[in-house]
């Protein structure tokens, strides 16, 4: 694990309490949607969406950080 990915949240790794927490101050009226995960499939669910979705995001940025290094013409072989 490269030092970046060290900090890439690791949502399925984190407590529940914890994950409640970040869910309720990352979206607006976050703490209604935490009352809904009142079951542990649910926040299983919610947390493995977050997951593969920070996921994406993240290869999508490495991606566009990529085109934007060979298009300027910094990255030489």
């Amino acid at each position: 694990m490269n030092y970046i990915q060290k900090l890439k949240p690791q949502y399925l790794k984190i407590s529940d309490q914890i994950f409640k927490q970040m869910l309720s101050n990352a979206i607006e009226n976050g703490d209604k949607l935490v009352k809904c995960l009142d079951t542990n499939e649910k926040l299983q669910f919610v947390r493995q969406m977050t997951e593969v979705t920070n996921n994406l995001q993240y290869i999508h940025l490495q991606h566009h950080l990529w085109q934007w290094w060979t298009q300027f013409g910094f990255f030489r072989i």
